[in-house]
């Protein structure tokens, strides 16, 4: 596990699967039956759909026992809240950068 690139959230909806999926079925990476595994089979189950733009590869992978060393304890199951600096210190450590 680790961070590999950073995306800017731009928006994220909640809603019926169903109804999410016909919506943004043409911007994402995810097939219906993914869709469905994750609403429990119930196709009118809220999800959570999430919008990025301008993806950044990182060019080193962020391992998590660097994140845990910056305080970051989530398993990224989902959207986490870091802190600028907690951002800055990812970012640097993905593009190789020479710490501030």
């Amino acid at each position: 596990m680790a961070i590999r690139a950073c995306s800017r959230l731009l928006s994220f909806e909640i809603g019926p699967a169903k109804i999410l999926f016909g919506r943004y079925r043409r911007l994402g990476v995810y097939q219906w039956p993914q869709i469905l595994e994750t609403a429990r089979g119930d196709k009118m189950s809220d999800i959570m759909a999430l919008r990025f733009a301008d993806t950044e590869q990182f060019s080193s992978p962020v391992e998590v026992p660097e994140l845990r060393r910056l305080g970051i304890v989530s398993s990224f199951p989902s959207p986490t809240e870091i802190t600028e600096d907690q951002f800055s210190a990812i970012y640097r450590l993905g593009m190789k950068m020479t710490p501030l």
